[in-house]
């Protein structure tokens, strides 16, 4: 029996690997490649919730002549398992109104690092067509895509590459015993990812009447502490979620707000 591994939108057969490191894979033209991935994420958890065998290890998608490639939450999954030697701890999930939020803790076990990922997911799935309905498998994908985000971060660099090199049929980058072992990035992944969705969301917190200095006399009120050097990583992990989800999510970005100035606009007013 031939089994096959299916890059996004490629059948390739195992019998004829030789033929795929030579064989080009075309991005899939898209007008959304965040949306997609996300969309992609979530039919594989869904999936793998009905039994279904889950083979979508990467993606690779064009937007406005910039392509976009990566490894899929299936992707992390492979390269953990080839790495080896990680452990995964749930640390909360929180049952909010409009979402689950989920905390995860990763530790690699060969060297002692330990990362947090975090995720919060809506309870609503929109559709391309602008439709919704209630997600049923919610809490399942914030575990899921929590545990990714913490797992990714303790994936060395030429391990991430090697996968994907291997299954979008490009050729391997060599073996490199040192790269594997490499020390992991200095500074917390989650801090850096706060600041990169603070300065995306900027101008439309602005824009609800929301200034730089609103915003993070608020997160230090909430998280009790008297600069942001003296924050947790929980502390990060759990701000960059939410932050990512109101950049994605009109719902999502009028609660935080909220939170943020009780004064501020509501999730009607907001056209994302």
């Amino acid at each position: 029996m031939v089994s096959t591994t299916h890059v996004y939108g490629v059948d390739v057969s195992e019998d004829t690997a030789v033929e795929a490191e030579v064989i080009e894979r075309l991005p899939v033209e898209t007008e959304d490649a965040a949306a997609d991935i996300v969309r992609l994420d979530d039919s594989a958890i869904i999936g793998a919730m009905q039994g279904a065998a889950i083979e979508d290890y990467v993606y690779s998608f064009r937007q406005g002549g910039k392509v976009v490639e990566g490894l899929t939450l299936e992707g992390i999954n492979e390269a953990a398992n080839q790495r080896g030697g990680i452990d995964v701890e749930l640390i909360s999930v929180e049952d909010e109104e409009t979402c689950f939020k989920a905390m995860v803790k990763a530790t690699d076990t060969l060297t002692g690092s330990a990362r947090i990922g975090a995720y919060l997911q809506p309870k609503v799935i929109k559709s391309k067509g602008g439709g919704a309905r209630v997600n049923e498998f919610a809490y399942t994908m914030a575990v899921h895509k929590a545990q990714r985000n913490a797992v990714k971060q303790l994936l060395p660099v030429p391990v991430l590459k090697r996968v994907m090199a291997h299954y979008l049929g490009r050729p391997m980058p060599p073996m490199d015993p040192e790269g594997e072992d490499q020390s992991l990035p200095k500074g917390d992944v989650n801090q850096r990812a706060c600041f990169a969705a603070f300065n995306a969301m900027k101008s439309e917190l602005n824009r609800t009447g929301i200034t730089d200095k609103d915003f993070w006399n608020w997160v230090k009120g909430r998280y009790g502490v008297e600069s942001r050097s003296d924050m947790t990583p929980e502390n990060y992990a759990e701000l960059a979620a939410e932050m990512n989800a109101a950049r994605q999510n009109a719902t999502q970005f009028g609660e935080l707000t909220m939170k943020v100035k009780p004064t501020g606009v509501t999730p009607e007013n907001i056209d994302f």
